[in-house]
């Protein structure tokens, strides 16, 4: 059986960081319980909040994307998805960043 922690971090780099630290402390004492843990790291996604943002200002990030657009809800929906399937079973202590090519780190 395989069991998972997931933390989502957001644009925030300080809630980046403290994920990843997070994640990186209580690797070793859940890897010997066969509990994976990682960290998915959102760049701007799309929703009702980012849809408030000024379009000049919103152009303005997505020519900084290089995939050149918001992400999608289903984009960290998919991450979520892949990290709890047993394709990522050897995937441990990782943050996922889902952010177009766009690092925020």
């Amino acid at each position: 059986m395989k069991y998972l922690i997931i933390f989502l971090s957001f644009l925030i780099s300080a809630g980046n960081y403290c994920c990843q630290e997070f994640n990186s402390a209580s690797l070793f004492e859940y890897a010997k319980k066969n509990i994976n843990v990682n960290c998915i790291s959102p760049g701007f996604i799309s929703t009702a909040m980012t849809d408030k943002i000024d379009d000049k200002f919103k152009e303005s990030i997505i020519a900084k994307i290089p995939s050149n657009r918001l992400g999608k809800p289903e984009d960290i929906a998919n991450a979520v998805i892949f990290l709890s399937s047993n394709q990522s079973d050897y995937i441990n202590g990782e943050t996922l960043h889902v952010n177009g090519g766009m690092y925020l780190g």
